[in-house]
């Protein structure tokens, strides 16, 4: 008798082990193959005569062995096949579409948390209510923003609302968006879209303190044309935010924030897979503002972390329970920017930017002795240029490159993006 151990063997939940025994030229032989799962091997899978062929169903995540043991004179060969029943690639995967999810809620945080806000005054309702749209390079839109406020409304009108103090706000924006992937050969896309809305209320308790509560719900879908696969999801996100007002020129935001999503994957197979997620957001931004020989200068620094945590992943063994994407950023920047009057109200506007980061993949209960940072990207160069009018319309062009001081990594993008009131 002869035996063979494979050692320690990463598997996942759902993925489907092919066990297969023969002996050669068709003589008569014995054998087994059992399954390793903590240091002593199980009773056989598959034991007895040869040939003999069965599945087995990986039950959860783990490092697997696996034991083969032939008996008699007889030579036996053993295959194993290790197939996921999805056939998802690790892109197309509900862990990547929630890993990408996590990172497009951090990007597109809305700004109306803040003090700064309050500053605005617009003289007329059409810009009381502000919209934009980022458009690509055929000038078909991608993303579109609309914004107003109570207090933006009251003073379009001549008057305020709640003596000035108390505030409602609404943010809305949608996006198309598109991802390549190439993974071992194969080429696919991911058409996406996705929908924010944010609902707020804030209160001055004093000039420079602002208090408030914010919702945030979402909607974000992927669809893998070429994988006849896709993944939707609609999200909640509830907390408080802080704008404190440190001196005339810096403010400091914090905002924190809790909820959970609801998330429906469709495999190439036709099965669909239901799971939910718990969230948690915490964001603190540092920024200053500050005007040196008619150059604007605005340098912040700012710390984002966001959790996304498989909570629910009956019926979705694909998915591992506790499975989480962490995604954090600490930035740090600055932009110039210089506004040239021209007739009539109008202006043109040039500005360049410099910024860098450390991005945190690891994170432990959001315990930040335990959060470990890496600068993978280098630093960021921005330089763009608006046209704006006396009636509030702003055309902006820029462009940025990514990757300055790395060897391994570089990316550049451009935007083209449009501000109007709403007439």
């Amino acid at each position: 008798m002869s035996a063979h151990n494979t050692g320690a063997v990463p598997l996942r939940a759902g993925e489907t082990l092919r066990l297969r025994m023969s002996a050669h030229n068709g003589q008569a032989g014995a054998g087994s193959i059992a399954l390793d799962e903590g240091g002593e091997p199980e009773a056989p899978l598959l034991s007895g005569a040869a040939p003999q062929e069965i599945s087995y169903a990986v039950p959860y995540d783990g490092l697997f062995g696996l034991e083969f043991r032939a008996s008699g004179a007889t030579p036996v060969s053993f295959e194993v096949i290790c197939e996921t029943s999805a056939g998802l690639t690790p892109s197309a995967s509900p862990e990547a579409f929630v890993q990408r999810r996590a990172g497009r809620i951090l990007a597109d945080d809305t700004a109306q948390a803040s003090l700064r806000r309050r500053g605005n005054k617009p003289e007329t309702i059409d810009k009381a209510v502000k919209s934009a749209a980022v458009t690509d390079e055929n000038g078909v839109p991608r993303q579109v923003t609309i914004m107003t406020s109570a207090q933006n409304i009251a003073a379009a009108e001549g008057g305020s609302f709640a003596g000035d103090k108390l505030d409602f706000w609404i943010e809305g924006r949608v996006s198309q968006y598109e991802n390549r992937f190439d993974e071992n050969g194969l080429r696919y896309d991911a058409d996406a879209n996705a929908g924010t809305l944010y609902l707020g209320a804030d209160y001055l308790l004093q000039p420079r303190l602002m208090v408030g509560a914010l919702v945030q719900l979402d909607q974000y879908r992927e669809s893998y044309g070429a994988l006849g696969a896709g993944t939707d999801s609609q999200g909640l996100l509830f907390g408080p935010y802080a704008s404190l007002r440190l001196t005339p020129d810096l403010v400091f935001d914090a905002r924190a924030a809790w909820g959970s999503s609801e998330n429906e994957a469709a495999l190439p197979d036709g099965t669909r897979l239901s799971f939910e997620t718990d969230r948690q957001l915490l964001r603190g931004q540092l920024t200053g503002k500050r005007n040196l020989y008619g150059i604007q200068v605005t340098p912040s620094l700012a710390l984002s972390v966001i959790e996304d945590r498989v909570a629910n992943a009956e019926g979705a063994p694909e998915i591992a329970k506790n499975e989480a994407a962490v995604l954090g950023r600490l930035g740090l920047g600055s932009t110039f920017s210089y506004r040239l009057p021209l007739d009539n109200g109008d202006y043109l506007q040039p500005s360049a930017g410099l910024s860098t980061g450390w991005s945190l993949d690891q994170i432990d209960a959001l315990a930040f002795d335990n959060a470990k940072f890496v600068n993978e990207t280098g630093a960021k160069a921005e330089a763009g240029v608006m046209l704006g009018t006396a009636d509030g319309v702003s055309i902006e062009a820029s462009g940025a490159l990514e990757g300055i001081g790395e060897e391994d990594y570089s990316a550049w993008s451009g935007r083209l993006s449009l501000t109007a009131p709403l007439n």
